[in-house]
């Protein structure tokens, strides 16, 4: 099974679906949602510490407590510090990408 952690809400609607077709186990961490609000969207926000390592991490916003931890923090987020990143705002630089991170843009 796959670990995934969504570093935002924007995705919220086609992870259901990503979830049942692929047995993802998805975390969603978002320093600016209400989670009444993403309870009312069938999530649960979770604090930053108490996030689990994952194979993967999706960045679909570019909040600035994520831009300012950098590469290090999201190191943190991935399995043994490498992985696949989703960076989808573009935020952080491609030249300074650790190595075993491999990094996707749209």
């Amino acid at each position: 099974m796959t670990d995934l952690l969504l570093a935002a809400v924007l995705l919220a609607l086609a992870l259901p679906v990503m979830c049942f077709c692929g047995g993802l186990q998805v975390q969603v961490h978002d320093p600016l949602a209400n989670p009444a609000d993403a309870r009312h969207e069938y999530l649960t926000i979770i604090e930053l510490d108490a996030l689990r390592p994952a194979d993967a991490v999706i960045l679909a916003v570019g909040h600035g407590s994520y831009v300012e931890g950098g590469w290090p923090l999201i190191q943190k987020l991935l399995i043994g510090g490498s992985g696949l990143v989703l960076d989808i705002k573009m935020k952080f630089d491609r030249g300074s990408k650790p190595t075993g991170v491999e990094l996707w843009r749209l």
